[in-house]
Formats: structure tokens, C-alpha cells, sequence
């Protein structure tokens, strides 16, 4: 088993309920890469591909952006159901609509095609190395420069915002103009391996 221990900085909380309309989510990297080689290893591993696992440890980083901009209001990993899944977490423990925009989300061409290959939704699948982090609008760009300035948010994005409306849902806004309605997956697509 594995357990963190560590302590809460005197006057910092970081929970989905602080989230507010207008407030910018970022993440610190390309998206689907852990997932996926996982999975080609196991269903296809007579395919030989130039992806590898992105995981990572991130306290470093995180520490980094925490001191850098005091104005976090939420942060998770996108484990299990990927970014979808915690978009859609978000947004229902919110209340607000959480809107990502499909342009913005860093995807590897690499991982795109591995995820067409094996039939998947890039939104879906498991990350490693990946933090999801909301910050007021005013410290948008100071936390992207922040996380850009660290190794492993040398891709850092800002991949969407928090609407103003109080319906609780995640939109996607799609790169040729549509909108779609983001679900969590149904089931696991990764069998547990941590």
C-alpha cells in the first residue's frame, strides 16, 4: 500500500464549492498518454509505438504553483475517467457549467491515434502526470507561466472556464464549432493498476 502524508498551509482550501462563474481551468500538460500506453501494451502489444506513460510525481510542481499563486481554488488528478471525469465531478459538485474547449486540450498527435486505434475517447482515458487546476481569471496567465516555468507543466493550457450558468453540466466546444454534452464513462476502460 502507499499513503501521503504531508500538512494544509494555514488559510489554503482548495474544494469545488470555492469554484465561481468566470474562474479559468488549466492543466499542465498533454492529456491520455498513461492510459493509453498501458492499454496498447495489453490489447495490442504487437504494435510498437513512440507513446509512454506520463506519470510523474507532482508535489513539486504543485508546491510551486501554490506559492506562486495564492488564488487556487480547486485542483485533481484525471485518474480514473480522465478529464472528462473530473470535468463532469466539477461541474456537479459545483453547480456551475464547466465549458473546455477542444482546441485548447494538449493531445499528442501520438496519443490521438493510439486512441482512435483502440476505439477510445482521448477525454476518457487515465493520466498520471496530469493536475486539473481552477484559479480566478486574474491569475490565469500568472499560473501558466508558473507551471510552464516547471518541468512538468512545460505544455500547461488553459483548456476552459467555469460558466455562468447554474445548470451543472460539462460542454465541450468542438474544434469545428459544435457542442457536446461530456459524460463520465460508463464502466472502467483501464483495469486498476495502482
Amino acid at each position: 500500500s502507499t499513503a501521503g502524508v504531508g500538512r494544509v498551509a494555514t488559510g489554503r482550501r482548495v474544494s469545488p464549492d470555492l469554484v465561481q462563474p468566470g474562474d479559468k481551468i488549466l492543466i499542465n500538460g498533454a492529456i491520455g498518454e498513461h492510459g493509453l500506453t498501458v492499454m496498447l501494451a495489453r490489447e495490442m502489444p504487437e504494435v510498437h509505438s513512440r507513446l509512454t506513460s506520463d506519470v510523474a510525481p507532482l508535489n513539486g510542481l504543485i508546491e510551486h504553483l501554490m506559492h506562486v499563486v495564492p488564488d487556487v481554488v480547486f485542483m485533481r488528478d484525471p485518474t480514473r475517467a480522465g478529464l472528462a471525469g473530473v470535468a463532469v465531478d466539477l461541474a456537479e459538485r459545483s453547480g456551475w457549467r464547466v465549458t473546455l474547449e477542444e482546441s485548447a486540450i494538449p493531445v499528442r498527435p501520438v496519443a490521438e491515434h493510439a486512441a482512435e486505434m483502440l476505439g477510445l475517447d482521448v477525454l476518457e482515458v487515465a493520466n498520471e502526470g496530469k493536475v486539473v487546476i481552477v484559479v480566478r481569471p486574474r491569475e490565469a496567465e500568472h499560473a501558466l507561466t508558473a507551471l510552464r516555468g516547471h518541468p512538468l507543466g512545460r505544455d500547461a493550457a488553459v483548456i476552459g472556464e467555469i460558466a455562468d450558468v447554474a445548470d451543472g453540466m460539462c460542454e465541450l466546444r468542438t474544434s469545428i464549432g459544435g457542442r457536446r454534452v461530456v459524460q463520465k464513462p460508463y464502466g472502467e476502460q483501464l483495469p486498476r493498476i495502482c
